[in-house]
């Protein structure tokens, strides 16, 4: 089966800047054959057809996180524990 020309009104997958996804946008601008702008289907917002690409990746893993709070606990000492068998309201008493 052939692949045909994309259109006005046909919907593409691409990566939504307000929805911070990738989701179903409809075409709303084609320049030369290439699509130029398209308006997400979730929220409306018109943008620049990103072709799919977009979002930051994340700067920290699970391990540097953890590397993160373990340094923290070496130079503060261990973490204060609260007395059990005291409800939040008798501690803030007193």
């Amino acid at each position: 089966m052939f692949k045909r020309d994309l259109r006005l009104g046909d919907n593409v997958d691409d990566y939504c800047v307000r929805c911070k996804l990738p989701l179903d946008h409809t075409i709303v601008a084609i320049v030369n054959g290439e699509v130029m702008k398209v308006r997400c289907c979730t929220c409306s917002f018109e943008h620049a057809y990103r072709q799919g690409k977009g979002g930051k990746p994340k700067k920290n893993d699970v391990q540097s996180l953890f590397d993160q709070v373990a340094s923290s606990l070496q130079k503060g000492g261990t973490p204060k524990e609260e007395p059990a068998g005291k409800s939040k309201k008798q501690r803030d008493k007193g």
